[in-house]
């Protein structure tokens, strides 16, 4: 198994400071005065560059507050119906713009699929200017689709964000794609060893046995080569879904609402299909099993 570095790997090694008070420490972020990248037009800076993921648990408008407040931005959650997430943006909207901004600091995530377009288009008609294409595997055909009908339908009047990506490749291509700004390095989630994978030819292997180079179903059945392995020690907590498998909180699982399945056919199933993370699961979901 290939060994690779994550975030706990790292220490960045401390030096010498002549830094008289942290108050003068100047984070702000840069680059979002350009037209296709502007979150704000008085704000064109991330005073603070921190931003809330998208998920129910994580922000609210009560937390786009308050980052607002310290100069970096929250991104609503798409869990949501699309009345849902405009009501959501408002309340947030209403709780940000002060005389010094005409445009908040608020970001609303969408799919890439399904009814994405139909959403953003209802809250942009209502002042929203800032979305975050919110998927699992950002390096995705469905994501190139995606954000070009979002340019076709808004052109740069919007901010566009995407991910999750951790390959310079990836970036590379959700930039030339049409992105304005990139979530990059943003973990996917992990299975348990033991967890079974299911292989080109419908064999299956657990997890800690694949190696680069094997291929392996997608999540849409095509078939992909691994070109990269991760492993990692764990020590918080996990969800375990159906008594089958077993995952960490974060990892993003492909599910359709139950009160799609009536629409759902074999030719349609990705356009009803999303990602949310396993944490999120009830029982208003099911799982799509490629068979």
């Amino acid at each position: 198994m290939q060994r690779t570095l994550c975030f706990d790997d790292v220490l960045l090694t401390p030096q010498y400071s002549d830094i008289s008070s942290r108050t003068t420490v100047d984070l702000s972020v840069p680059g979002f005065d350009e037209p296709f990248a502007r979150l704000t037009d008085h704000h064109p800076f991330l005073k603070c560059p921190i931003v809330g993921s998208p998920m129910d648990t994580v922000i609210s408008p009560a937390s786009c507050e308050v980052l607002d407040k310290v100069g970096g931005f929250g991104v609503l959650h798409r869990y949501c119906t699309i009345e849902e997430s405009v009501i959501m943006f408002l309340d947030a909207l209403g709780r940000t713009t002060s005389p010094q901004r005409r445009v908040s600091n608020v970001m609303v995530a969408i799919g890439a699929t399904g009814d994405f377009l139909e959403r953003a288009t209802a809250l942009y008609d209502v002042g929203c200017r800032s979305f975050c294409i919110d998927v699992a595997h950002g390096h995705h055909s469905s994501m190139k689709s995606a954000l070009t009908l979002m340019r076709n339908k808004f052109g740069n009047d919007v901010h566009i964000m995407t991910g999750n990506v951790a390959t310079l490749e990836a970036f590379n291509d959700l930039a030339d794609w049409g992105s304005s700004s990139i979530r990059v390095g943003v973990g996917g989630g992990c299975f348990i060893p033991d967890t079974l994978i299911t292989m080109a030819d419908g064999t299956k292997k657990s997890i800690e046995n694949i190696r680069v180079g094997d291929s392996v179903l997608t999540h849409t059945g095509e078939v992909k080569e691994v070109i990269n392995l991760f492993e990692r020690p764990f020590a918080d907590l996990l969800v375990k879904i159906n008594n089958s498998l077993t995952c960490t909180l974060n990892h993003e699982i492909y599910v359709v609402e139950n009160e799609d399945i009536p629409h759902v056919n074999d030719e349609n199933i990705h356009e009803f299909a999303k990602w949310i993370p396993a944490a999120d699961l009830n029982e208003n979901y099911s799982l799509v099993e490629i068979i």
